[in-house]
């Protein structure tokens, strides 16, 4: 077995030299693959994929480039004849390259589970027909009741609890309404961050942008969100923007649900 894993890694350090490839990653992931895949010459095919899929999970630039050239661009047809396309396709494709490269939140990537039996290709368009398909049946707005439940300081104070139990029930219409008034690319950006708490670091693999400018725009959509919730939230009770300031102050806090946590008070 040690032969095998220091000819694979070999081969991967060949492949793709800028991937941080370790002996003990190696040997830990060809526990999971039939040796035979590097004894088969018909499986030339498949050892090449397979260290490509690893690369992209040591987070190889070049290796998630080809990745995404190759394989996930190959799925828009099969995406199209699912009925998708515009927005709503490009937010599949998206939620495709986090499950893919990064994985749920306390999950693992899911080329974690690509052990080379068949072709990457198909792997690939098997989970982003899942996607797709899980899309298609939650075609509905994001429920923005938890995210405003994480807004809302804790009920203390008997004398207002009846004021913090109405203006959240507002609240949470106001949120709602403000989101919906966004720019799709911002809701899609907005739902990995806040909701599904994807983290800039991330967020700049999935959009391959620089940190800085994954970090700007987060903070470009929030401000966005919370002047709209502000806003919706004074229309629907009709009060001016100082009161809706006190309220504010009443029920919320700060937009924290992110790593960055935003004030959702005026500074």
């Amino acid at each position: 077995m040690n032969d095998l894993v220091d000819l694979v890694l070999e081969q991967a350090r060949v492949a793709w030299p800028g991937a941080a490839w370790q002996l003990e990653d190696v040997a830990r992931r060809l526990a999971s693959v039939d040796p035979q895949l590097w004894s088969e010459p018909s499986a030339a095919d498949r050892r090449a994929e397979l260290l490509l899929a690893w690369a992209c999970l040591l987070g190889d630039r070049d290796a998630v480039r080809h990745a995404e050239v190759r394989y996930i661009r190959d799925v828009l047809p099969n995406l199209r004849a699912l009925d998708l396309a515009g927005a709503e396709l490009d937010e599949v494709v998206q939620t495709l390259r986090v499950a893919l490269f990064i994985g749920a939140p306390g999950g693992e990537p899911k080329l974690a589970r690509y052990t080379g039996r068949g072709a990457l290709g198909g792997f690939v368009r098997t989970v982003a027909v899942r996607l797709a398909l899980d899309r298609k049946r939650a075609r509905q707005p994001p429920d923005l009741g938890e995210l405003a439940r994480r807004l809302i300081t804790p009920l203390s104070d008997p004398d207002v609890d009846y004021q913090k139990e109405l203006y959240t029930t507002r609240f949470t219409e106001a949120l709602e309404a403000a989101w919906a008034r966004l720019p799709m690319a911002e809701r899609l950006l907005l739902r990995y961050h806040l909701l599904d708490q994807v983290g800039i670091d991330e967020l700049a693999v999935i959009y391959r942008i620089h940190r800085s400018t994954a970090a700007r725009r987060c903070a470009s959509a929030r401000q966005r969100l919370v002047a709209g919730t502000r806003a919706e939230l004074g229309r629907a009770i009709g009060v001016s923007t100082r009161t809706v300031d006190s309220i504010l102050r009443l029920i919320a806090t700060r937009l924290d649900a992110g790593p960055e946590p935003l004030p959702i008070e005026p500074a």
